[in-house]
């Protein structure tokens, strides 16, 4: 949603009872954003020279894949159970899964970026 109706979503209902859901809306709406600008200082900050390509690849597959994989779990998912139990079921899935590869993969938990 576009921040500039997003605000006017807000302003206008600002004298109703619907001002906390409209302020509800603003606010997980700009968290993509957020999160997009976190990720990226990340990638750059970390990431070598060498491996910065390399790095900028998987992150836009990851970025623009992983929605995509999520939406062939959730459609049939909540088709056959519910859209609640399916959300809920894919958060636990993802939490499952990072989980999973921390211990098989330790490294990832200890990491931590060289400062200089």
């Amino acid at each position: 949603m576009n921040p500039t109706v997003e605000w006017w979503c807000v302003s206008t209902s600002a004298t109703t009872t619907r001002f906390p859901a409209a302020l509800a809306v603003r606010h997980t709406s700009s968290q993509p954003e957020r999160k997009s600008v976190y990720r990226s200082s990340m990638l750059q900050s970390v990431a070598t020279d060498e491996m910065r390509g390399r790095m900028q690849g998987v992150f836009i597959v990851v970025v623009a894949g992983g929605p995509r994989v999520a939406d062939l779990w959730h459609g049939p998912a909540a088709a056959a159970f519910g859209p609640g139990l399916a959300a809920t079921a894919g958060g636990v899935a993802v939490v499952v899964a990072a989980i999973a590869v921390v211990a098989r993969y330790p490294e990832f938990w200890r990491f931590r970026p060289s400062r200089g």
